[in-house]
């Protein structure tokens, strides 16, 4: 078993283990990889995913480590040994023990982004971990770097926007703010939350249309956004497309699809047809299928909490709910397979009224997958010759190759979801797909390091994906 294999199969324990909540035994095996891969740069961010959220104290040869591998010159981390000894000699301070704490990540962040400085996701994450430190100037700064190493990289680009309250009154930074989050549209015109932002900045700058057509977008988008308005739009009143999009999109995210597509239609009606409309009516078909779930968590009109049955009476809200309850199971209930009939036909007519629109091919590609997997294939490459950058659309399209026989190469299915890492390079589904294809190819050392890579993801890959690499372990 050669190196990589071994370190493969121990991070499939560590993987079950995290997955089990066994963190301890998580954290003193991710300890023990480390002793034996020092120069593995991911091995060093998983540390401060397994050991700080649990506050256990991290040896002090591992301390001892970093200064070893960092280049001289370069900055790192030096508070961890010193806040060691002052947490061990106040355990009751609380702030001490939370600053040992963060700091303990952060020095694995910047030896890890020492060994590899080309990887975005340190500085993403130390810009992050500094934000939470309040050290606004050393975020900002990491947040920039992360950038500088791939623009396209979505949580950088949104992160180093969110994380600063005051940016809508920095007018020195606004510009800057703005064009990134175009960017961020730009690569993923899914990104509802990046829509919603930039409508505020588009608000503060006087253009009020453009902040309008950014929510508009945000609302349509093919997955329900679980959001307020943002600030400009408090005042909208009935009058107004936004109001009523507002509605129809809290319909949806409570999972009200026959109600939602009731208010579309009365939309359309009344303010006209708009693709993107007809593509919102084809998500409510498409969650009736029950092939996706959107998280109901926040409902806006959800029913009656648990915790809250029998101790108050019901809230205008709860009434609300009800009776929304009430009138979704009212309508003819339809099968799975007329869901995804309607899905793709109300979808086809979106695209035909607007065929150059990447995110529509994209939606209607997903939507075939299932029943026609080269056509939908087809509906894809379009997508991507329209936008050659949106991640999502990349990584879903490789994942045809097995389905469309003929209609994506697998030079082709490796080059998308090569890509698709450009803009979300820390997503453990992208880095299975990316091992499983080079295992096809025959390019054996080259899946073990992805799949390495995706048990290093900080979120956790899916327990059928790490079963499959097990047994690849186990052979």
């Amino acid at each position: 078993m050669s190196p990589n294999t071994d370190l493969l199969c121990q991070l499939v324990k560590i993987t079950e283990l995290r997955r089990t909540k066994q963190r301890e035994a998580a954290a003193q095996l991710a300890i023990q990889l480390l002793r034996q891969h020092r120069a593995c740069a991911r091995l060093w961010r998983l540390l401060s995913v397994v050991y700080v959220p649990d506050f256990l104290g991290i040896p002090e040869d591992i301390l001892e480590i970093g200064p070893t591998l960092v280049p001289k010159g370069l900055d790192y981390e030096q508070e961890p040994l010193a806040l060691k000894q002052q947490a061990a000699s106040s355990p009751a301070n609380g702030r001490l023990q939370y600053n040992y704490r963060v700091s303990l990540g952060i020095y694995a962040l910047k030896v890890a982004m020492a060994l590899d400085p080309h990887d975005p996701v340190f500085p993403q994450k130390l810009g992050f971990d500094e934000s939470v430190r309040t050290n606004y100037k050393a975020s900002e700064d990491y947040f920039n770097l992360a950038i500088s190493v791939d623009p396209d990289y979505q949580n950088a680009l949104t992160s180093s926007i969110f994380f600063f309250n005051n940016s809508l009154r920095d007018l020195k930074r606004r510009a800057s703010f703005i064009a990134r989050l175009e960017h961020t549209i730009a690569v993923n015109p899914e990104h509802s939350h990046a829509y919603y932002n930039l409508a505020d900045f588009y608000a503060a700058e006087g253009r009020i249309q453009d902040a309008e057509a950014c929510c508009r977008m945000a609302l349509l988008s093919s997955v329900p956004l679980h959001a307020g308005y943002p600030e400009f739009m408090r005042s909208f009143n009935p009058k107004q497309i936004l109001y009523h999009l507002h509605s129809a999109n809290n319909l949806r995210a409570s999972d009200h699809q026959h109600i939602a597509i009731e208010m579309y239609l009365e939309i359309i009606n009344r303010f006209g047809s708009d693709p993107n409309l007809l593509a919102a009516i084809a998500s409510c078909y498409y969650a009736l299928t029950g092939k996706e779930q959107h998280n109901n968590n926040a409902r806006f009109i959800g029913g009656l909490s648990p915790g809250r049955v029998g101790q108050h009476p019901p809230s205008l809200a709860d009434i609300a709910a009800a009776e929304a309850d009430r009138r979704e199971s009212s309508y003819p209930s339809i099968g799975p397979e007329e869901a995804q009939k309607q899905a793709i036909s109300w979808a086809a007519q979106a695209v035909a009224a607007a065929p150059g629109d990447a995110r529509l091919r994209a939606v209607l590609g997903k939507y075939l997958s299932d029943v026609d997997p080269s056509e939908a294939a087809n509906e894809y490459r379009q997508a991507i010759e329209l936008n050659p950058k949106n991640g999502s659309t990349l990584f879903a399209a490789a994942g045809l190759y097995h389905k469309a026989t003929g209609k994506i190469s697998l030079a082709e299915a490796i080059d998308w979801t090569e890509r698709a890492l450009k803009v979300s390079p820390d997503d453990p589904t992208y880095f299975f797909q990316l091992g499983d294809l080079y295992r096809k190819a025959g390019r054996e050392e080259a899946a073990i390091q992805a799949w390495v890579k995706a048990l290093l993801c900080e979120h956790l890959l899916d327990e059928q994906h790490t079963k499959i690499i097990e047994e690849y372990c186990c052979k």
